[in-house]
């Protein structure tokens, strides 16, 4: 066979095999939706609530929202109000009191007839304690690289925080953060202090705590605007941590080390039977924030 009609059939054969592929359709069953009830309170913003179903899996629309549900909020063991309907978000439920440190507080929500499923029905959530936050004393930035303290993987610009933790062993705290207006939304960052407890981060003993940076990361170089960066401490029980936690590690994938596929069960149940539970968890909260603008 001649070269030049050797390697055509050759590169033909090839591209024909490429070219087959088989389609896998994933049967996934499909199961009756549930309620899923999600929202917080804390020191500082009333109740929100946001009440809303599970959908298919292969679903990529924003899941059913329910209204007309009522939701009441307990402080203590004893009614505190009925959080009324946001009139822009559907599914959305606004209390007006404010929590206080040291109380206790959970939500008895009804959601009438007519929804499919495991939806309608009488829920209630395990009570939580609004407990203190480790309160942040300053923000600033540094240039850091491996000379350093504290010590950088990558040299340049880091936000440090400086924050007594709060003696006593037992606290946790998650950390959100914002560049600008943008929330990194996929950030789940949860601290304890279990080897820190009533430690200084920015003393003696603890360098402070680096938490954005390097700013390349995070902004375009030469960026002529300047940028804010701005964090907030909630304080966070132990459940809520785990709760978090295990989010994280069904969230985070792409590697070999990837956790198994668990169900991510928060507070939420139904009332008077704590075995039937549905999804979502709502936390109590104090916060603690801080900010740093960086000027290019």
């Amino acid at each position: 066979m001649p070269q030049r009609l050797f390697l055509f059939v050759l590169l033909g054969a090839t591209f024909l095999l490429g070219a087959c592929q088989d389609v896998v359709e994933l049967d996934v069953p499909d199961s009756p939706p549930e309620a899923v009830i999600n929202g917080f309170i804390s020191d500082t913003h009333p109740a929100l609530v946001t009440i809303s179903t599970t959908d298919a899996f292969f679903e990529a629309n924003r899941t059913p929202r329910v209204a007309n549900a009522e939701v009441r909020l307990f402080k203590n063991d004893s009614l505190l109000e009925v959080l009324e309907p946001n009139p822009v978000v559907e599914g959305e439920y606004l209390g007006q009191s404010e929590g206080e440190l040291g109380q206790r507080y959970h939500l008895e929500i009804l959601i009438p007839e007519g929804f499919p499923g495991k939806v309608s029905g009488c829920f209630e959530t395990k009570p939580e304690t609004l407990k203190p936050v480790s309160q942040i004393d300053s923000m600033n930035i540094q240039a850091l690289d491996r000379t350093t303290t504290p010590r950088a993987f990558q040299a340049g610009d880091y936000a440090l925080l400086y924050f007594q933790e709060r003696p006593g062993v037992g606290d946790f705290f998650r950390i959100n953060r914002w560049l600008n207006d943008s929330l990194f939304r996929r950030d789940i960052f949860v601290l304890d202090d279990e080897n820190f407890d009533g430690l200084y981060y920015g003393g003696d003993l603890l360098p402070p705590f680096p938490i954005f940076g390097p700013f390349e990361e995070f902004v375009e170089p030469n960026a002529s605007q300047a940028d804010t960066f701005r964090v907030r401490f909630e304080s966070v029980s132990a459940e809520y941590a785990s709760f978090l936690q295990l989010i994280d590690e069904q969230t985070s994938v792409g590697t070999p080390f990837d956790a198994p596929p668990a169900l991510i069960i928060g507070n939420v149940y139904r009332q008077g039977n704590p075995q039937d539970y549905a999804f979502g968890y709502f936390y109590a909260s104090a916060y603690s924030e801080d900010s740093v603008i960086r000027i290019p």
